[in-house]
């Protein structure tokens, strides 16, 4: 199983923070990292070996337009996007990519630890009161807090007390 890491080369503190938190999530041996749009396309236009999962770094606006031009060979893969931080504009446009997960590179990250964990079929994080939901009819990933009762569970445990 194969994580594909699109992070553009450039002086950028973030990058080594993001590769540690992936590293989190999987194996050194499951992670091939890419730094250039041409790169990226010939990666993704190589059909033997297509990965699991595609993390794509979008630190800058032109670096999110260079993947908003590769949209056609990222459609139908998994993938999760990372942009600079959570600017509307920046994530209407990401959206168009139709990722899994969108983060930020300022936001925390260890929200995408767990999402990249449960797209490769990773054991969960040993973090107490977490758990990744899957919503189905959405294809959206979203983390959710054990330690809180959804609502309806919430108020039916109610009624059956005395």
């Amino acid at each position: 199983m194969t994580v594909l890491l699109y992070l553009p080369e450039q002086p950028n503190r973030h990058n080594g923070r993001l590769k540690d938190v992936l590293l989190d999530a999987i194996s050194p041996a499951e992670l091939e990292i890419v730094t250039d749009p041409p790169t990226l396309e010939r990666r993704l236009r190589h059909l033997m070996a297509s990965p699991s999962v595609v993390v794509l770094a979008a630190p800058t606006e032109t670096d999110l337009r260079e993947l908003l031009k590769r949209r056609e060979l990222l459609s139908g893969l998994r993938s999760i996007l990372i942009l600079a931080d959570s600017d509307p504009g920046a994530l209407a446009q990401g959206r168009l990519l139709n990722p899994r997960y969108i983060g930020s590179l300022t936001g925390d990250m260890t929200d995408l630890a767990a999402v990249l964990r449960n797209m490769t079929g990773r054991p969960a994080d040993k973090t107490p009161g977490k758990e990744i939901m899957n919503q189905t009819e959405t294809g959206a990933t979203a983390l959710v807090d054990r330690e809180k009762p959804a609502r309806g569970r919430q108020e039916r445990s109610r009624g059956h007390r005395e």
